[in-house]
């Protein structure tokens, strides 16, 4: 098994939430620094995204 730098890759930074598809493709990402899920849009806007990903995964 290779070893990646997934930060670097990604371009990761603290706190962002990765959202990825099936084959592990980056296809969101949301930085908990800027949006506090202690405010509820920002609560609702990730769970939207991760429910959209979930449902779009055969």
């Amino acid at each position: 098994m290779v070893a990646v730098d997934a930060w670097t890759a990604w371009g990761a930074t603290l706190r962002d939430v990765v959202i990825l598809d099936d084959q592990n493709r980056v296809l969101d990402v949301f930085n908990l620094n800027t949006n506090s899920l202690l405010e509820q849009a920002n609560y609702d806007a990730l769970k939207s995204v991760l429910v959209a990903a979930a449902e779009s995964t055969p």
